[in-house]
């Protein structure tokens, strides 16, 4: 993960200094939003000035665009549908999970607290299920 740049956004200030400072010191560089919009724009705006995303990391639960409408609009995106996608969270149930598994198509969930080393385990996973999920697609279809 050393060298990639991530999308991290929650909208709480502290928690996306903290994850930011933490990756950005291991060599991660990192683009922080406080809400889907704003994250969205972000990517737009990297990836058309030739900046690559390596992942998107989202608190799930924010006000205006929340995580999930983050992530259903990354997918619906043809330029962005591959990206991996982490949601993370503290409040939701275990149907919320299995509802946003099923219909929403994140690559992994990181449940609050966790741990700078869960986030980098959790972030490499997810690269690698969304590199496996693009392979398998037949061209075309995406």
């Amino acid at each position: 993960m050393t060298d990639s740049h991530l999308l991290l956004v929650d909208d709480q200030s502290e928690i996306l200094a903290f994850l930011a400072e933490s990756l950005e010191a291991d060599g991660v560089h990192t683009t922080c939003a406080r809400n889907g919009a704003e994250a969205f724009s972000l990517l737009e705006q990297r990836v058309r000035a030739g900046g690559a995303v390596a992942a998107i990391v989202s608190d799930w639960v924010m006000p205006g665009l929340d995580g999930l409408g983050l992530l259903t609009q990354v997918r619906a995106s043809d330029e962005f549908r591959g990206l991996p996608f982490v949601l993370m969270s503290g409040i939701v149930t275990d149907e919320d999970l299995v509802g946003a598994a099923a219909h929403h198509d994140p690559d992994a969930f990181l449940l609050k607290p966790f741990t700078i080393e869960d986030l980098r385990a959790t972030i490499d996973e997810a690269i690698a299920i969304r590199q496996r999920t693009m392979r398998s697609v037949p061209a075309g279809s995406t």
